[in-house]
């Protein structure tokens, strides 16, 4: 594995342990930001940072998408795609990402 891969893999997966935890993590996502060189909207960061360690359970299903789909965009920005953000986009725009009480990345087949 290349460190091109790495850095792919590894972001992979933090996005997907964002979207399965109780909590949204800001962390997480400026990690993610800083491994993809993506270049945020700095009103998008402000409103995602006022969320930090906010169970997605104390969350309206509208703002559970809306955190989803922003946080996804703003990791994304660049081109820096694996397959984890594909799909969860996809899942994002589709609405298939939240649920009903933990908001979990679900996988439909």
């Amino acid at each position: 594995m290349n460190l091109g891969e790495f850095k792919r893999e590894c972001a992979g997966a933090a996005l997907k342990k964002l979207f399965t935890d109780d909590y949204f993590s800001i962390c997480a996502v400026k990690k993610v930001i800083k491994l993809t060189n993506s270049k945020p909207d700095q009103e998008v960061m402000n409103a995602l940072e006022a969320i930090h360690c906010v169970n997605y359970g104390d969350m309206s299903k509208e703002l559970q998408q809306e955190v989803a789909v922003r946080t996804l965009q703003t990791v994304s920005g660049t081109g820096f795609e694996t397959e984890a953000m594909v799909q969860a986009i996809k899942s994002a725009v589709s609405g298939d990402i939240v649920c009903l009480e933990s908001f979990k990345m679900r996988n439909k087949q």
